[in-house]
């Protein structure tokens, strides 16, 4: 396994359970690596005891498609990538708006997909109570 600035992770994906092999690089986004990347991340409390988080990621100067975002939370969910979080366009601004129950935000987790036509690429995790600092009210 391999680590570097953004928390780096090599893993091999077999796909459809064929012989072909591609590389993807995990990559986990943190509040000290964030502004390392593309990516710009703003949370705030929202209605009915929600955090509403807002993650934008300007593709302006990289090679690459829209990718697949999936919200999930590990304690809570079973098997499955989770749901899937609508992908905003605005030119090269990608923005993925989402709100979570503020209970649950310290478990939960947004995961962009790696977006090669065989899978390759890096897929970005964040763990959103690593964001999400509520004051003490």
């Amino acid at each position: 396994m391999m680590r570097g600035a953004m928390g780096l992770a090599v893993a091999g994906l077999l796909l459809g359970g064929a012989a072909a092999r591609a590389d993807t690089i995990l990559a986990f986004v943190t509040p000290q690596n964030i502004q390392e990347g593309t990516f710009r991340l703003k949370s705030k409390a929202a209605r009915n005891h929600t955090v509403e988080f807002v993650i934008r990621r300007d593709v302006s100067k990289i090679d690459g498609p829209g990718r697949t975002a999936y919200l999930s939370n590990p304690t809570r969910d079973e098997k499955g990538l989770g749901t899937p979080v609508k992908l905003e366009e605005d030119g090269k601004i990608l923005t993925y708006r989402f709100s979570v129950p503020k209970r649950q935000v310290a478990d939960s987790v947004f995961t962009l997909w790696g977006g090669g036509k065989l899978g390759e690429g890096v897929t970005y995790r964040f763990r959103l109570g690593e964001f999400w600092k509520p004051s003490r009210d």
